[in-house]
């Protein structure tokens, strides 16, 4: 009797060259994974497997039995094994967060931690089929759209859930037929647990009025991940092609808000960040919005602009041929001959011949003055900006300088001293790229 199918391999998207580091705790699940998996490594489906077991530090004694365990069932199976120990009712003092959330966190972090330090291609954790049901439930309960009510996916990055089709009954009638022991966690009995008072209380209930609601919430979850993978889908298309903030307002909803998703460059977010992206696809150019961790969110005439504010001072030499990285970004200069010049919003060009000394690249600092290009008297940098209605987020533009002044304000404009004409024939060509600055 095998548990672990062909079909489940391939949607987890593993093969034969695969090194899969198996998440093991010790429970009935991953045992059945182990076992599983030791079969494929001996069939050569996949290269090689290793187990990592964590001990949390939440169950005294019957946690230090558990590890025992493990470390002696993959001995006898030779199978590689790495032990870890973390105080996780600390550490989710210290991070203000649930024992269960810092205890899932720990984990994670141990097993790819672990997986980078063998050289490992995927985790593999034993959720299965009801865990998937649970999923589903609690997404529920907490508030979810149609991603939450997929549930788990057979692949997530790294992650891949080989079990995710296979029942909690077919895994204990497997581990009987192999008879073969597993360790029972205690605090899968706590109610102080969600997930718990789930599979406890909840699914009971609902079995009263459908038996197979399990089946029914596990073909839910299956149907709604295919609609999902179509809407992803879509919106990854037009994330690439589309670059109007009117054309991105005109897209259906649930295309829409996944495309904003895109644009935020952070994981936590809620749902109040897309309607704050959403609302500024409509809105006066130059509006500002603040996002979480630093970053905001703009719109200029025609796109939408997600990006970090820095307000940190800097001044670095800038070597032609060499790059200097800055707070939020690099920037790089090299001489080029008149041919290269175009138009690169990208670079600013400079006639070198009009270069005075070496190259400075700084931060905006009160009282800088520059001639803008196709005028013929100074102006402070502040009154320019002001001038043509630069948002604050804008105005931390590196600015670079040579012994007489400024010469270019990257991304905006160059000084008129050092402009290109028809006579300049050797170049420096400016380049600035910042960090994740996320633009439509």
């Amino acid at each position: 009797m095998y548990v672990l199918r062909e079909a489940a391999l391939s949607a987890c998207g593993i093969s034969a060259s695969d090194d899969v580091l198996i998440a093991f705790s010790g429970g009935a699940d991953s045992v059945a994974l182990l076992l599983e998996m030791k079969r494929l490594r001996d069939e050569h489906k996949v290269h090689a497997i290793a187990a990592a077991h964590l001990n949390h530090g939440i169950r005294g004694e019957e946690a230090e039995r558990d590890a025992v365990f493990c470390r002696e069932l993959c001995q006898s199976l030779s199978i590689p094994f790495y032990l870890e120990t973390m105080d996780v009712p600390h550490m989710a003092s210290v991070i203000r967060s649930s024992l269960e959330a810092a205890a899932r966190e720990a984990r994670y972090a141990f097993l790819n931690r672990t997986c980078d330090a063998i050289g490992f291609s995927c985790i593999a954790t034993a959720h299965h089929q009801n865990d998937q049901v649970e999923t589903v439930l609690m997404h529920l309960i907490r508030g979810c759209g149609t991603d939450g009510l997929c549930g788990m996916q057979p692949r997530n990055g790294r992650i891949i859930r080989p079990f995710l089709n296979v029942s909690k009954q077919e895994i204990l009638a497997f581990l009987r037929e192999q008879q073969q022991p597993y360790c029972i966690d205690s605090t899968n009995d706590d109610p102080a647990y969600l997930r718990n008072r789930v599979r406890l209380r909840l699914l009971p209930m609902l079995e009263e009025w459908n038996a197979n609601v399990s089946d029914a919430i596990s073909k839910t979850a299956l149907s709604v991940s295919a609609d999902v993978r179509y809407l992803n889908e879509q919106a990854e298309t037009a994330f690439r092609t589309i670059t109007d903030r009117t054309a991105l307002a005109d897209l259906p909803d649930p295309i829409r808000m996944r495309v904003l998703k895109r644009y935020l460059p952070y994981a936590s977010f809620e749902r109040s960040d897309l309607e704050t992206l959403d609302a500024l696809l409509r809105a006066q150019t130059g509006t500002c919005r603040d996002l979480k961790q630093g970053w905001c969110a703009w719109v200029g005439t025609n796109r939408l602009y997600v990006q970090r504010l820095s307000n940190e001072r800097f001044e670095f030499p800038l070597p032609i041929g060499g790059s200097v990285r800055l707070p939020n970004g690099t920037i790089d200069a090299e001489c080029v001959e008149a041919s290269a010049f175009r138009n690169d919003p990208d670079a600013m060009y400079l006639d070198r011949t009009n270069i005075e000394g070496t190259l400075t690249v700084r931060s905006l600092q009160i009282g800088d003055r520059f001639t803008p290009l196709g005028m013929t008297g100074t102006k402070l940098v502040s009154d320019y900006f002001t001038d043509r209605k630069v948002p604050r987020f804008l105005r931390s533009a590196p600015i670079v300088w040579d012994e007489a002044g400024i010469v270019c304000i990257m991304g905006f404009t160059v000084d008129e001293r050092v402009k290109v004409c028809e006579k300049s024939q050797q170049l420096i060509q400016i380049r600035y790229k910042e960090d994740e600055t996320h633009v439509g």
